[in-house]
């Protein structure tokens, strides 16, 4: 099963204790649960970290396979 991949567009900075996550301009997210009520996504940073971002700043990237 291949998971989706997100481009950061827009800095976000999590408040404490509320399962968001802070991500940067330009980061590459794992996009792991969409549709959360609110206009919210669950993401998987490249440490591992798991959290809520706002779907509006990051952007699908199209991945291709070359055989």
């Amino acid at each position: 099963m291949s998971q989706t991949q997100a481009k950061v567009e827009f800095d976000f900075d999590a408040q404490p204790a509320s399962g968001e996550l802070t991500i940067k301009s330009g980061e590459v997210v794992t996009v792991l649960k969409e549709g959360i009520d609110g206009g919210w996504i669950e993401v998987r940073n490249s440490k591992g970290k798991v959290g809520l971002v706002p779907a509006s700043y990051v952007s699908k990237m199209l991945m291709s396979k070359n055989f």
